[in-house]
């Protein structure tokens, strides 16, 4: 009886296969979850909707004013390369806008910078340090989500948000309200899933403080609205 011999050959053939097959799926993994994520990641407008100014000797930008025609605004987080840093006063006042997305380069907001607009949400990204005064005045703001321990100035938001936020201690997570009558906000701990309820008013009568603020507030708008 003749003994056959058994060809290993493609076995080890495969052996080497193997390592090089290994490393071009690794290659189409990355290169699919590259493609994906750029493809579903939100466009930011064209740099010529934007009016800017070099800030800091040359290292950020500041957006002073917007001329594009968009409804819905995504706001570039480079302009020629440079950081956004600081959106400026009244930049986007009067757009008739429903949303706007804030880049995480952007770390101040100045005053009415997104004042009288048709904005029912907005989420202040957590480089954002510093906001100014009635930024989001005259919106119909129902939901804010906000870093921790952003600096307000007088009434940043619509009356009621900003003592909220100020009571429970400056807590990053989202702030909610049945409606834009309503001064009183819900903030809700993203991590936590609890929720908490703040009246700005707590049932008492105005401060001076208050009163003035107030005003300050009513007049900015009517400034607004001439």
């Amino acid at each position: 009886m003749t003994n056959k011999r058994i060809n290993t050959a493609p076995s080890c053939n495969l052996r080497k296969i193997l390592p090089a097959l290994f490393t071009l799926i690794l290659i189409f993994c990355f290169s699919f979850t590259a493609c994906t994520g750029n493809f579903f990641a939100q466009k930011a407008d064209p740099e010529s909707d934007f009016e800017t100014k070099l800030i800091d000797g040359g290292k950020g930008v500041e957006i002073t004013g917007y001329i594009g025609n968009n409804l819905k605004v995504v706001i570039p987080s480079k302009i020629q390369e440079i950081p956004v840093t600081v959106i400026g006063k009244k930049a986007f006042t009067k757009k008739d806008l429903t949303n706007v997305t804030i880049p995480d380069s952007v770390t101040s907001i100045g005053g009415l910078a997104f004042a009288a607009n048709q904005l029912t949400s907005v989420t202040i990204p957590n480089s954002v340090t510093t906001i100014g005064e009635s930024v989001f005045t005259c919106n119909r703001l129902t939901s804010v989500t906000i870093g921790a321990n952003v600096v307000l100035d007088s009434n940043s938001f619509d009356i009621g948000f900003d003592d909220t936020y100020i009571k429970i201690g400056r807590l990053a997570g989202t702030y909610t309200r049945l409606n834009t009558e309503s001064e009183t906000w819900t903030y809700g701990s993203s991590s936590a899933g609890s929720a908490l309820k703040v009246n700005s008013n707590a049932g008492s009568a105005k401060t001076m403080e208050e009163t003035v603020a107030y005003m300050r507030v009513i007049n900015n708008k009517s400034l607004l609205l001439q």
